[in-house]
């Protein structure tokens, strides 16, 4: 992946990404984060409080973000490829890559920086 992210300012200084999103899978259901044990799943049919993560940008590379949900903790991927979201810290596991589809269409495909895995709901 090339080029910068869009502006917006935010926790990682000026010019840093910073985006509030709700994330898709392709059976149109929300990639949710939940309240208790911090679980993930991709079930929500709306999107809500659970289902709003922010993207974070990487000050020291620009193509990697980081995935917040609104608990405050970071996404990350095992070596097996699990998805889990209990981190406090941003390392290794927490970097993801987005690629975006060339079609125009919008999609979007979240992969670990570190593990190679991509997000998905199976």
């Amino acid at each position: 992946m090339s080029g910068r992210f869009a502006a917006g300012g935010g926790a990682s200084g000026p010019g840093a990404l910073n985006w509030k999103v709700g994330l898709i899978n392709h059976q149109g259901k929300y990639f949710t984060a939940e309240s208790f044990g911090f679980k993930i799943n991709a079930a929500g049919t709306n999107l809500r409080k659970k289902q709003t993560w922010t993207i974070e940008q990487d000050p020291n590379e620009e193509d990697t973000v980081y995935i917040r949900s609104h608990l405050g903790v970071y996404l990350a991927g095992d070596k097996k490829g699990v998805a889990t979201c209990s981190s406090e810290d941003k390392g290794d596991f927490e970097k993801f890559v987005i690629q975006y589809h060339p079609d125009g269409s919008g999609r979007w495909a979240i992969g670990n920086r570190t593990t190679g895995y991509y997000l998905g709901d199976g």
